[in-house]
């Protein structure tokens, strides 16, 4: 059955397994099959397992990338596999990128980078719904390459595809709302004056929850430290970090 293939992965996940080149074999000659499975409720139900697994999810879902799995399940990642970003900073692909930025957010999650990054340590533990987090982290680059505004295009694909992995409307919202704004905060603590009173009101007013903001903090960590070696500088965590307090202060 097709859905062995969710079923082989998630085990992979728990039990810190790689698959055998057999299987992978088997998998590649039944990737068509796949197709079929995109609203089937329990292959949704591993996928999303997989992707919030404490133990290796970067490295099952980096399995379920080049085998070709995850680009026929989910049909809008297949579009930016081996997709170059073209710009000065980016060192990976943007299925790469992804994958690393889920695999930075597992850490965190875990407690593993409590001393590089303590707030969004700290944060992580307050966040009402993780799925949330993993989800937006999983989506916020999925518009890349469309030739429009990947940010506002993501928060549409968000839309059709939350509720397909099992989340109700209002986390489908949210979902949204962080893939449409994840470069808000870098770009506001980056560019900005952050003494201006009127940014900051801004600011609160755009997020205007306690958990938004979490989400959003935490989201903008793993995206600039999943972006190449060296682009994360203790310059641009303290801005964030003042960004952060500012709005929540306020």
């Amino acid at each position: 059955k097709t859905i062995d293939i969710f079923r082989a992965y998630n085990f992979s996940a728990n039990m810190q397994l790689d698959l055998s080149g057999n299987l992978e074999d088997l998998i590649k000659q039944n990737l068509k099959k796949v197709d079929l499975y995109r609203d089937n409720k329990k292959a949704n139900i591993f996928f999303i397992n997989i992707l919030m697994n404490k133990n290796c999810s970067e490295n099952v879902l980096r399995n379920m990338n080049e085998t070709g799995v995850l680009g026929r399940f989910i049909p809008d990642f297949g579009k930016v596999v081996a997709q170059v970003q073209h710009d000065m900073y980016h060192t990976y692909t943007v299925d790469e990128h992804t994958i690393n930025a889920i695999g930075i957010l597992r850490k965190i999650d875990n407690g593993e980078y409590e001393d590089k990054f303590s707030l969004a340590s700290n944060i992580i533990k307050n966040i009402v719904s993780k799925k949330v987090l993993y989800v937006s982290l999983f989506l916020h680059d999925i518009a890349k390459g469309r030739g429009g505004d990947h940010s506002v295009l993501g928060g549409e694909v968000a839309k059709n595809l939350c509720p397909r992995f099992g989340m109700n409307n209002d986390d489908t919202e949210i979902v949204s709302w962080c893939v449409l704004n994840h470069l808000y905060l870098s770009e506001t603590a980056f560019r900005y004056d952050l003494n201006d009173k009127k940014i900051i009101e801004k600011s609160m007013k755009k997020i205007n929850t306690i958990e938004k903001l979490n989400l959003l903090f935490v989201l903008t960590v793993c995206d600039i430290k999943a972006v190449g070696p060296g682009v994360w500088t203790d310059w641009k965590g303290s801005l964030l970090i003042e960004l952060y307090n500012k709005i929540k202060l306020i």
